[in-house]
């Protein structure tokens, strides 16, 4: 007995899945690279979402609109920039002076901030973070750690 040959037409229907297939995974393929190109295009350190996220913490069910977040995250870029400038001009009177340290971002946040309530306020929040990150960092030397060898800790 001979084996049966497909029909024709599941032939086609066969070949017309395939081209379906075939025509899915380019649309996918490219709307994958179009959406990388997008982002490619968006800026990485974008303050947005942490802009939206604050304002709903501090004041839960008030919106804003988009140019308003375009305004406040062009405001920080800003910000942000003169500080750095300003580390920048302090690091040749450093210890390290190839590496900018809180100190210098201390010393420019005084220079290029008004001295106000909420300047002092982010001053000290930001002091009492290094010391915390600092101790954090003296907690796990490896100094501290060998004293806990023996315990199977």
């Amino acid at each position: 007995m001979a084996p049966k040959k497909p029909d024709a037409g599941k032939k086609a229907s066969a070949m017309e899945k395939k081209l379906k297939a075939i025509k899915k995974l380019k649309k996918r393929a490219d709307s994958g690279s179009s959406a990388k190109d997008k982002k490619e295009e968006e800026r990485l350190d974008d303050f947005k979402c942490y802009i939206i996220r604050v304002l709903e913490q501090v004041h839960p069910g008030l919106g804003i609109s988009d140019p308003a977040v375009n305004m406040i995250n062009g405001f920080i870029y800003s910000i942000f920039e003169k500080l750095v400038a300003e580390s920048a001009r302090l690091l040749p009177c450093s210890d390290n002076p190839q590496r900018i340290s809180s100190y210098q971002i201390r010393d420019a946040v005084r220079l290029v901030l008004p001295p106000c309530e909420l300047v002092n306020r982010a001053m000290r929040n930001g002091a009492k973070a290094v010391s915390v990150d600092n101790m954090n960092s003296n907690l796990m030397s490896s100094d501290f750690l060998s004293r806990f060898d023996g315990l199977g800790l």
